[in-house]
């Protein structure tokens, strides 16, 4: 190939390495653009997850361990296919050679000598060689069904990664929602405050109300503009966790869109067809099920040791052969060689069948730690179960708690302008109102996340 041509080839190999990186640049400012008008706007729970399915780094990363553990599932590196080979050489020797050649003929002549100074031998060689082997115990069977296994538990151990990712964005997302509640609630809250200043100072300019009581109007505006600038900061951390669990960029901006709950599931979910679900589908348990085939496997991989193996070999080759110092000149062959070979340990100090104990060992410990997980996965089910039954129910308490604390602080701010009710008194009913406001807030976002988590430990997440 002349220059010229690995010129051309080393432009169009340049040009189509710039044409991708372009493209994957545009790719990746076409994401960010979609992700800039997502968060610009709204953003719901359902595209908080749409997002990070995309952009998490420890998501991105167990796919790519899972498409590792996918390319291995083939049967040439399960050893099950013939391994061909071209094999070449050449070699010079240069030696200064003494040889000294019996004369059977006439033995009373003597020996003749023949004495070389510089003498070369040139060898030339190649071949095709054909490796194969016939039988080893099964054993290119159990390893190719190992690499499925292994290929498995590898997709399983990225749905694994992927449902805890989710979760914790559920958890985000639902502090952030609760965040934003707070403060709208505090900020309110202030209003209220701020509201009950003014109106004690014209009470003070008409001498309905003392000095005093604008003091301590004061005094509680101050502790509620403090409880905003808490409540403001709390959400900014809350945002900033949710953008790195969705893989964004920027995680300075404390800009955040409004957050809209969307997220459905089935409302008449029941306990039975929960625990039905999650003993066969939920992650866990699949994996250690995949665990205990990994282990049946490898003990049955240890077992071939116990076996012949049977190999065949075939080669075609050629060599030739050059001498300035020997009787045989030149030596010129071509041709086939086929073999096959058996081999077969007679004792190994019995590493087989320690190997083999192990692994039926390793096989019922494997069963173990499946039964383990699968009443573990039952008890947080019924745990969740349960916190989520007596959420709902609390909820319902929470929901008339804060119906009676508004008609109380009504009551109460009325009586105040009536002269009925002391500042104090009205600040109690205030601050009754709020905490009442901000456990239904609490109450129902816990119930959200114990929602979630039912469907998770249940399988039925639907990623």
């Amino acid at each position: 190939m002349t220059k010229k041509w690995f010129g051309v080839l080393s432009f169009g190999w340049l040009m189509i390495f710039c044409f991708q990186l372009s493209a994957n640049e545009v790719n990746a400012q076409s994401m960010q653009s979609e992700l800039d008008q997502v968060l610009n706007a709204t953003l719901t729970l359902e595209e908080a997850f749409e997002i990070t399915l995309q952009q998490n780094h420890a998501i991105r990363i167990e796919r790519m361990t899972a498409e590792q553990a996918r390319n291995n599932v083939t049967l040439g590196n399960a050893g099950r296919l013939p391994v061909l080979e071209v094999t070449g050489g050449a070699e010079l020797t240069r030696d200064n050679t003494d040889l000294e050649l019996a004369n059977f003929d006439n033995p009373n002549a003597g020996n003749t000598s023949i004495s070389v100074d510089g003498a070369q031998s040139r060898t030339y060689q190649a071949g095709v060689n054909l490796r194969y082997t016939l039988f080893d115990g099964f054993s290119g069977r159990y390893r190719y069904r190992q690499l499925q296994q292994f290929d498995k538990t590898a997709q399983l151990g990225t749905r694994v990664v992927i449902e805890q990712t989710l979760f914790d964005v559920a958890q985000s997302f639902v502090a952030l929602l609760e965040a934003e509640e707070q403060l709208m609630i505090q900020r309110e809250n202030l209003e209220i405050s701020e509201l009950r200043v003014q109106r004690t100072r014209d009470a003070r300019e008409f001498g309905t109300a003392r000095q005093l009581d604008i003091q301590n109007a004061e005094v509680n505006a101050g502790n509620d503009r403090i409880r905003v600038e808490q409540a403001l900061n709390r959400r900014n951390e809350a945002w900033r966790n949710l953008r790195f669990l969705m893989g964004m960029e920027d995680v300075q901006s404390d800009d955040s869109p409004e957050l809209v709950y969307d997220y459905i599931t089935d409302t008449n979910l029941e306990l039975e067809a929960l625990l039905h679900s999650a003993l066969n589908q939920n992650v866990r348990i699949e994996l250690s099920r995949a665990e205990v085939n990994l282990a049946e496997i490898q003990q049955r991989l240890e077992a071939g040791g116990r076996f012949p193996e049977i190999s065949l070999q075939g080669r075609y080759g050629w060599i030739q052969q050059e001498n300035d110092a020997n009787q045989l000149r030149s030596l010129e062959q071509n041709g086939f060689t086929a073999s096959v070979n058996l081999r077969y340990t007679l004792f190994d100090g019995f590493n087989t069948r320690r190997a083999v104990q192990n692994a039926a060992i390793e096989r019922r410990s494997r069963e173990e730690n499946r039964i383990q997980i699968m009443r573990s996965v039952e008890t947080d089910l019924l745990n969740t179960w349960a916190s989520f039954t007596t959420q709902q129910r609390a909820l319902d308490i929470a929901s008339a708690t804060v119906e009676a604390a508004e008609l109380q602080f009504e009551q109460a701010e009325e009586a105040r302008r009536q002269g009925q009710l002391s500042s104090i008194e009205l600040r109690d009913t205030q601050l009754s109102l709020l905490s009442a406001r901000l456990q239904k807030t609490q109450i129902q976002n816990d119930l959200r996340l114990r929602e979630i988590e039912l469907l998770i430990l249940s399988g039925g997440l639907g990623y």
